[in-house]
């Protein structure tokens, strides 16, 4: 964006000078093409449509599979045999999760591998996400399990994600590798009702 105001600045300034002008304007044509791409990917990274449409066990799927071909990382993904459908406000904080813990493996854990593991009965959605890296040190993980956002704002945001959906976030962490837990209820028909405009209410925290 920074590349493309100086050029349009230069463009401005060229006083008529035909190529430099053609030069610039092709410059900006390619950076243009190149950002609406990135910006197309990015959109579709932070809430695939397949999330919508089939449900997080295929998103799911299909996230882990790109970011192991991508990070070189071996990913194990168990998810429950028949995975029925949840709210689209679990869904998303659920795919949220994996996204979030799968980047702070690849930029900070040091892993070869990761596992993880859905399980669901008719209370509540638990997702375990292990690895086997350096785990997170003592001063780092203290202040995360504090709740503060000095370290860890993405970690934060996924813990109030799960807070207002009245579930939980864990972690526990050792040389060995490191492990998150994250937890939301699966409410009961009526607690998810429809309002006034024909749209589902949001879950709220208990």
């Amino acid at each position: 964006m920074a590349a493309l105001l100086m050029n349009a600045t230069q463009l401005t300034a060229t006083n008529g000078r035909h190529q430099e002008q053609l030069r610039l304007l092709a410059d900006n044509e390619a950076m243009l093409r190149n950002l609406n791409n990135e910006l197309r990917t990015i959109s579709y990274l932070l809430h695939p449509p397949l999330l919508d449409e089939a449900g997080f066990g295929s998103a799911a799927r299909w996230y882990v599979e790109g970011f192991a071909q991508r990070s070189a990382i071996t990913v194990n993904l168990d998810l429950p045999q028949e995975l029925m459908r949840l709210h689209p406000d679990v869904e998303l904080a659920l795919f949220r999760a994996v996204q979030e813990c799968l980047t702070n493996i690849h930029k900070h854990a040091g892993s070869s591998m990761v596992d993880i593991r859905m399980a669901q009965d008719a209370k509540q959605v638990r997702l375990e996400i292990t690895d086997n890296g350096k785990g997170i040190p003592k001063d780092q993980l203290r202040r995360l399990l504090g709740g503060t956002t000095e370290l860890g704002v993405g970690i934060a945001g996924m813990r109030e994600r799960f807070r207002e959906l009245g579930g939980s976030l864990e972690i526990v962490s050792s040389h060995k590798g490191t492990t998150i837990i994250v937890t939301a209820p699966l409410p009961q028909p009526s607690a998810i009702g429809s309002g006034k405009d024909g749209k589902s209410k949001r879950i709220s925290a208990a």
